[in-house]
């Protein structure tokens, strides 16, 4: 078999396989943290900026929520975002981790984000596969 495969259809190829690759790591890890979470209510306290040294701005929302037992507890959501998504006093259902509560999440905030980086990464690997069958 001769698998001579110019950059044209490699790149693709690997950018799409990177995409999926980055939800599933980040699928796999997120299941890890959440294994055991608990769904509450939570009210977002205000976006933080983050300005990375690259000059990228994200935001995260700074939510306080309470905890089965009564304490509050205030937490930056895991999940960043451009630009802000989420008003002051805005009430939002939230995960957090039974070992860590610190570790938080808006439910579901994630799945948009993950589901647009599977498609982009199976559309780049089916146009791979397209290119190379083209070839022959």
């Amino acid at each position: 078999m001769n698998f001579n495969i110019d950059s044209q259809t490699l790149y693709p190829f690997l950018i799409g396989v990177s995409f999926i690759v980055f939800v599933l790591i980040r699928r796999i890890n997120d299941g890890k943290v959440f294994r055991n979470a608990i769904e509450t209510d939570g009210v977002v306290i205000h976006e933080e900026l983050e300005v990375s040294n690259t000059g990228d701005r994200l935001y995260s929302a700074i939510i306080k929520f309470q905890l089965k037992d009564g304490e509050w507890i205030t937490a930056k959501d895991r999940n960043s975002h451009y630009p802000k998504k989420y008003l002051d006093n805005n009430n939002v259902k939230i995960e957090y981790s039974v070992d860590d509560h610190s570790q938080i999440r808006v439910k579901g905030s994630d799945r948009q984000i993950n589901l647009v980086f599977l498609a982009i990464g199976a559309i780049l690997t089916a146009y791979s596969f397209y290119l190379y069958i083209a070839a022959r």
